[in-house]
């Protein structure tokens, strides 16, 4: 009977052991998740996921909501009924955060192939964005953001210096195929092509705040399975 009161000791502080381990890395936290650092450079990277929690060593790290694919994809996975948002935001996310804050005067560049799977027909979720800090350094709306809306991409870009927003057609039938997005900003000039044909440029000048690249999963709703696959991912 010591024995098993023993026993039973040693499964409760496996249990304790686990959900601290849940906590800090990630729910479901496992070996059998494939990190995707394996395969991409993440050194400039951290993750943001449910809780919030962010994960600011990707080496060897992959979770449910964060991993390597058999196909070499690295893949992001989010139920948006999930709980856990990042301040100010009513939604959660699934989504890399690039370190390097820069102006819009500079020289800035980020390429991917991506590819958005949703569990519902009109689904809307942001893959990429330029987000912004504010001059005290805490988070600001985003200068732009590129999201799925039903089967169609689009760009949310701020059109001036007061915050308000244009939306713009990018391509049509986008949602379960792969596209190739690079977003440039070049001595204050913003150009996106997709799929290697340009289909925004625009002087953006007015825009004063400090910015950095985003990508992932952030859906726009409450409801629905994410699922978003990226071959490449690429930042100049």
């Amino acid at each position: 009977m010591r024995y098993f009161r023993h026993f039973n000791a040693l499964l409760v502080r496996k249990a304790i052991l686990t959900l601290l381990v849940c906590l800090v890395y990630g729910p479901s936290h496992s070996q059998e998740y494939i990190a995707p650092s394996s395969k991409f450079d993440l050194q400039s990277w951290k993750l943001q996921i449910p809780g919030p929690l962010e994960i600011k060593d990707l080496k060897d790290y992959g979770s449910p909501y964060f991993y390597l694919t058999p196909e070499n994809f690295m893949h992001f996975h989010l139920d948006a009924s999930e709980k856990g948002t990042t301040p100010n935001a009513s939604t959660v996310r699934d989504e890399l955060r690039n370190l390097q804050n820069w102006k819009i005067n500079e020289d800035h560049e980020l390429s991917t192939i991506i590819s958005l799977k949703c569990t519902r027909t009109e689904c809307k979720a942001t893959i990429i964005q330029i987000k912004s800090l504010s001059p005290e350094n805490e988070s600001a709306p985003p200068f732009l953001r590129i999201a799925v809306e039903g089967q169609n991409l689009y760009a949310h870009l701020k059109e001036d210096g007061n915050n308000n927003t244009k939306k713009f057609l990018l391509k049509t039938g986008v949602q379960n195929m792969f596209l190739s997005i690079m977003v440039k900003v070049k001595k204050s000039r913003l150009i996106i092509l997709v799929d290697d044909a340009e289909v925004l440029s625009k002087e953006v000048s007015y825009w004063t705040l400090t910015n950095h690249f985003k990508m992932g999963c952030y859906p726009q709703q409450t409801e629905g399975i994410f699922d978003v696959d990226v071959k490449e991912l690429i930042v100049k």
